[in-house]
């Protein structure tokens, strides 16, 4: 949906879906204390650690390729 969106108005993105991860997954420990941390655990929210490495990765080439401050010219 996002995708063909975006292409469609010719915004630049990058949009990966990691099928095998949850909500919070690019942080790298498990929060939330004793009653929120449970309620994370039976929700999946947990870290993937190669996820989010890759994601990470991809955020900042995108960022540095349409963010940067430097001049191209």
């Amino acid at each position: 949906m996002f995708e063909l969106a975006f292409t469609k108005k010719k915004i630049a993105h990058d949009i990966k879906e990691y099928p095998d991860t949850g909500h919070a997954f690019m942080n790298p420990h498990q929060a939330g204390g004793p009653v929120f941390g449970t309620l994370l655990k039976i929700s999946g929210a947990k870290p993937n650690p190669d996820a989010s490495a890759d994601a990470w990765s991809r955020i900042e080439k995108f960022f540095g390729e349409h963010l940067s401050t430097v001049s191209k010219g």
